[in-house]
């Protein structure tokens, strides 16, 4: 008997409830779907700017031939390549940073980027151009040539550049070789002295065919130098 009553309950449900549902008296159940994890995102490693490294020149430029102090001297840096060719190498000249000499013949450089240097100088009386004429002009005592007799090398025949002017060079000094029955031919050179640019006003140092002098700069340091310029 119960089993018959419980038989219909559950054939009355059976039909009421599809009538529950269609009139949205009685809502279907479902399962909840979980919220979607937005991930947060990763910033870029941001790359660190290289600090560049500087050191410092303190110098004195004296007169080789009084031994006097110079002053008020346009004291100018040319860099040098990290690689040299000993007969061939040239160095660039620098606009910044700059000095000049006072009264006892003291200048200093502060804030110079790590590297080989050649220093230079300008007599105002002489310069004829100005810090942005002279900015990455390459200076180079001249190309190598062999003395045909001898067979050894040395620097001559100076090209015409930005600047040097071929004819125009006051050159310290010169050499001369004989070929043979062929007389006597001159062959002009930076070999000892010192030597101005007819172009730019600026003078420079030779000592054993090469640029002098040169000064390396290392971060956080100060080369000192007393620098005794020849033929003042």
């Amino acid at each position: 008997m119960c089993r018959k009553r419980l038989l219909q309950h559950m054939m009355g449900l059976a039909l009421v409830l599809p009538l529950l549902l269609a009139c949205g008296i009685l809502q279907p159940t479902s399962t909840p779907i979980p919220p979607t994890i937005t991930p947060t995102p990763i910033p870029p490693t941001a790359t660190p700017t290289p600090v560049p490294t500087y050191g410092h020149i303190v110098g004195r430029i004296i007169g080789a031939d009084t031994g006097n102090p110079l002053a008020d001297l346009q004291i100018i840096l040319c860099l040098l390549p990290s690689e040299i060719e000993a007969e061939e190498y040239a160095c660039t000249l620098q606009a910044a940073p700059m000095a000049r000499s006072n009264s006892s013949g003291a200048f200093e450089f502060l804030e110079v980027p790590d590297g080989s240097y050649v220093l230079m100088y300008g007599d105002p009386d002489e310069l004829v151009s100005t810090v942005d004429e002279w900015e990455d002009i390459e200076v180079t005592t001249g190309r190598p040539c062999t003395n045909s007799i001898s067979g050894n090398t040395y620097v001559c025949q100076i090209p015409e550049s930005a600047f040097w002017e071929e004819g125009g060079v006051y050159i310290a000094g010169t050499t001369r070789l004989t070929v043979g029955d062929d007389g006597t031919v001159e062959w002009w050179g930076l070999l000892e002295g010192i030597a101005r640019s007819n172009r730019l006003g600026i003078t420079i140092m030779v000592e054993d065919r090469l640029l002098a002098p040169v000064v390396q700069v290392q971060s956080g340091t100060a080369t000192e130098i007393e620098w005794n310029v020849y033929g003042r």
